[in-house]
């Protein structure tokens, strides 16, 4: 399965408000074979006002468009949220070797199983 990529990620909005900032950013997922592959991914970050230096440290928000979707502290969570578990590979064994058996052999074998009964 391919990693997915974001496409066109950019600023949607910016607003300075009394208190605080807050910033959105959006772009589109591109991620084969996954249910959100084209799905709209925001990025919401909040940054207080403080009085000493001006603006304080922003928390960002990640999630997708849309309703009830969950949100997530990092985009890397995001993804692992949303990334759909791959079967694992089954190892393939080698054939086993052919190996030739004397007929005398396999008949003593025959009467050693007979007699354990």
């Amino acid at each position: 399965m391919s990693e997915p990529k974001i496409k066109d990620f950019k600023m949607a909005m910016h607003m300075n408000m009394g208190n605080c900032g807050i910033r959105t950013d959006a772009g589109t997922i591109e991620w084969e074979g996954n249910p959100i592959n084209g799905e709209t991914l925001v990025r919401e970050v909040y940054t207080p006002k403080t009085k000493a230096k001006g603006w304080g440290k922003g928390e960002a928000t990640f999630y997708l468009r849309g309703d009830k979707t969950p949100t997530f502290k990092t985009a890397k969570e995001l993804i692992d949220y949303y990334r759909v578990k791959e079967e694992p590979k089954k190892e393939e064994l080698p054939p086993l070797p052919l190996v030739k058996v004397k007929p005398e052999a396999l008949e003593k074998r025959k009467q050693e199983l007979k007699n354990k009964k």
